[in-house]
């Protein structure tokens, strides 16, 4: 291999290593004054090969993290993975798809926010820290509110609300319709 120049690291007498700089503050600290400091992974992309960063609290810790950029889901995901040291199988936690979509517990969101969940119920939760403050959902179409799902701790009430005078509220199953508001 050529290169047009190579810079050597500069190692401090407390190990740690500057790449672009003579002051590392961390063990491996990266400067580049002219535009985007990075590191750079390349793996070849099929199901076995991949970009990624492997995270580990310590040696004698039992769980990996991973960070990890795969081509072989279909596309160019980007994934929070766990698995138990050393090599075993790779569970994805997150999975983020170059169309915005995002899975937890699903490596195929088929929406903006995609949760699954195998071996229970599945569910989220919506938690206002600070008493007396309302958690809410907010349904929008481009930027304008239409409706608000949400509970109001002080008054212990909960409400389904359309936002819009003369909105139609309706309850049904399947193609039944069972309560018109």
């Amino acid at each position: 291999a050529s290169f047009d120049f190579v810079t050597i690291p500069a190692l401090t007498d407390a190990g740690l290593v500057g790449i672009g700089t003579t002051t590392p503050i961390d063990f491996v600290t990266v400067n580049n004054a002219s535009g985007f400091a990075g590191f750079s992974a390349i793996g070849t992309g099929d199901a076995t090969n991949y970009a990624g960063i492997k995270l580990r609290a310590n040696i004698a810790t039992d769980r990996d993290w991973f960070l990890t950029h795969h081509q072989d889901l279909g596309g160019n995901e980007f994934l929070i993975q766990t698995a138990l040291s050393p090599f075993s199988t790779y569970t994805t936690i997150m999975t983020f798809q170059t169309d915005g979509d995002v899975g937890i517990g699903t490596t195929g969101p088929a929406e903006r926010l995609h949760i699954a969940k195998a071996s229970a119920n599945v569910g989220f939760v919506i938690e206002a820290i600070t008493t007396g403050n309302t958690p809410f959902i907010q349904f929008r179409e481009n930027a304008n509110t239409r409706a608000d799902v949400f509970y109001e701790p002080t008054a212990n009430n909960f409400t389904i609300r359309a936002v819009e005078a003369g909105s139609l509220m309706t309850f049904h199953t399947a193609n039944t319709e069972r309560v018109r508001i």
